[in-house]
């Protein structure tokens, strides 16, 4: 039972004052409260007695900004369990995203999902795959913040993103003359090897870099995927970093795989191998990895030499599935080759290459079929 009581009290120019307070007492603990009106102190009693009897506890009264406890959660929570390079990646949607922004700047206790809503409209210029990251992120925050009892309710529970207003991404590749043009191009370049063994592999930059000569069965003629190479920013609990060469397995199962290499490359690779100093199949002069920014550099001084359309390091990936494609390889195949979780990512990519082989298919029938009724037209 809670009791409201108030108190008088004289000021020193004769006039009076006029305080409240109030005592609960829950499992044999009192709880006092005081206010300038009754109702205010009937009201903290209430809010009290409905935390302690639902949840057990009370909320924290000390504010804290949603920028600040979220960096709080990413250094205590999330920094033990995930890798350098994801950190890393967390680290950047968090000084981008989230530190200076107006939700950042809220203290978490006042955040309501319109304050959400207000702030995700804001960032449609952006990907539906960058604003998933930044929620994900967020909603790691908030459901820790409920955890340590600074707030009841996640803000994002039933959340659903905007539109994004950026444009589709269109997927580069080489036409054939092209990349015969750049394969030319590649004699005389430096790590022009690389690039060719890109071309007919179809390994992410950070496969290529970190292929280590243990992974390649010359017997099978095989290249084995068994972990990526990415130098990243690697922290400690108290924020600082170093930047480093970090190793680690592909995201997923279908990540780790096998990788049959064309015999005219297999050879060349060989050669290599025999004249090798380095544990890494592509190194500098010292034995270490090379850098992925030299490497993006020396591939688009590649495309500049052979006259084509610059693309990416990684449109050279997107070459390799697309030929496979166009050769009537089955895209189950195509999925394993390029190491996708999900085959629904490689129908999404190629969907291009799809539409263009399944016209291909009825043109082929439509051949067939003149073929077989020729003599009746004659």
């Amino acid at each position: 039972m809670a009791t409201i009581y108030k108190k008088k009290r004289k000021n020193k120019d004769g006039t009076e004052s006029i305080s409240w307070y109030g005592e609960v007492t829950i499992n044999y603990k009192k709880k006092s409260f005081s206010a300038k009106t009754k109702k205010e102190v009937a009201e903290k009693i209430r809010a009290y007695e409905t935390d302690m009897n639902i949840y057990g506890n009370t909320l924290e009264t000390t504010p804290i900004s949603l920028t600040e406890w979220t960096e709080k959660y990413m250094f205590s929570s999330v920094l033990p369990l995930v890798s350098s390079s994801t950190f890393d990646r967390y680290k950047g949607i968090f000084d981008n995203y989230i530190i200076g922004s107006e939700l950042g700047n809220m203290y978490i206790k006042n955040i309501r999902q319109i304050h959400v809503q207000d702030y995700f409209n804001a960032l449609t210029a952006l990907s539906t795959g960058s604003m998933n990251k930044i929620k994900f992120l967020l909603n790691g925050s908030f459901k820790s913040a409920i955890k340590n009892n600074l707030i009841r309710i996640n803000p994002l529970d039933g959340f659903k993103l905007p539109s994004s207003q950026k444009d589709e991404k269109t997927i580069e590749v080489f036409t054939l003359d092209e990349q015969k043009e750049y394969i030319l191009a590649l004699g005389t370049e430096k790590y022009g090897f690389l690039f060719y063994l890109t071309l007919y592999t179809g390994m992410r930059l950070g496969e290529v870099i970190g292929l280590k000569w243990d992974y390649v069965n010359f017997e099978n003629g095989v290249i084995v995927i068994i972990e990526t190479l990415k130098r990243s920013k690697v922290y400690n609990a108290k924020g600082e970093y170093e930047v480093k060469n970090v190793t680690k397995s592909p995201k997923s199962n279908k990540g780790k795989r096998e990788i049959p290499v064309p015999s005219f490359l297999l050879s060349k690779l060989k050669e290599l191998e025999e004249a090798a100093t380095s544990e890494y199949v592509f190194a500098t002069s010292n034995g270490t990895p090379l850098s992925a920014t030299n490497i993006r550099k020396y591939h688009l001084r590649a495309c500049k030499k052979a006259n084509v359309k610059t693309i990416s390091f990684h449109a050279l990936r997107h070459t390799y599935a697309t030929r496979l494609l166009e050769a009537g390889e089955h895209i189950k195949t195509v999925q394993e080759l390029l190491g996708h979780a999900d085959i629904s990512t490689t129908l999404n990519i190629y969907t291009h290459v799809l539409h263009e082989t399944k016209k291909s298919a009825a043109d082929k029938l439509n051949a067939l079929h003149n073929t077989m009724f020729k003599d009746e037209k004659n």
